[in-house]
């Protein structure tokens, strides 16, 4: 799941369902 993290950080264009879900899990990580 680290890959999902550093991708969509690398990669903010994309914007997926998958993304944002992950984006709000940063903090909790």
């Amino acid at each position: 799941m680290a890959r999902v993290v550093v991708d969509v950080m690398l990669k903010p264009e994309i914007l997926d369902p998958q993304g944002q879900a992950v984006q709000r899990a940063l903090p909790r990580l």
